[in-house]
């Protein structure tokens, strides 16, 4: 569906002789809608036998455990969930600047700019919520496992992404916050890329075979 919705608009764009005739009807701006809408169709669907509803039902409660997980019991699913979650930011932002575009469609250019600004709350709680959930998850293991290795590390990483986050939200508004944005993303990049090395994907290990 999602190849067909970027078909037919690039055939639209380019307004290619006789197919275009085929797709001319077909308003642009559904394009986008039909997207999310069978993607939401799909994750919420309520019957059984069909679209994998085991796997849905799966989603939604892993989901609401994930979000509890730091009061209740964290294990690796919802470690992994909420992980995803930090990655998918950008794509969440997108998601809540469609939806904010949709609402004032009708509107004049400059009042949609200004609605669905990246100046908005919105903007700065999609970057704050995943990274300190997985601040709080990484606090629940350690009191649970009363060890501090390797979460204190982690715990470093989610805080460079919040701090990350938080700067660059406010410094267009406050130009002297541009140098310490750079500067805390220039570190919070290579501590993220050292942690995936190191950690995620068990390179430079001690052994024989070091590096």
């Amino acid at each position: 569906i999602l190849f067909a919705t970027i078909l037919i608009y690039i055939i639209q764009r380019a307004n290619i002789p006789v197919i275009s005739n085929f797709v001319i009807g077909i308003p642009s701006h559904i394009l986008p809608l039909i997207c999310w809408g069978t993607f939401i169709f799909y994750i919420f669907f309520p019957f059984e036998g069909v679209f994998n509803y085991e796997g849905r039902i799966y989603l939604h409660q892993l989901i609401g455990e994930s979000m509890g997980s730091f009061l209740l019991k964290t294990d690796f699913r919802h470690v992994w969930l909420i992980d995803q979650m930090t990655t998918f930011i950008s794509t969440m932002r997108d998601m809540e600047v469609t939806l904010c575009y949709y609402a004032y469609y009708d509107a004049p250019l400059y009042a949609i700019v200004e609605h669905c600004s990246k100046t908005r709350g919105i903007y700065l709680f999609i970057a704050f919520f995943p990274n300190m959930l997985r601040i709080l998850q990484c606090l629940k293991q350690i009191y649970d496992t009363k060890k501090r290795y390797p979460q204190n590390l982690n715990i470093i990483k989610y805080s460079l992404n919040i701090i990350v986050a938080v700067l660059s939200f406010f410094w267009p508004t406050f130009p002297i916050l541009h140098s310490f944005w750079f500067i805390f993303t220039f570190i919070s990049s290579c501590y993220s890329f050292a942690w995936d090395i190191k950690m995620d994907f068990g390179l430079l290990q001690n052994g024989k075979n070091y590096p």
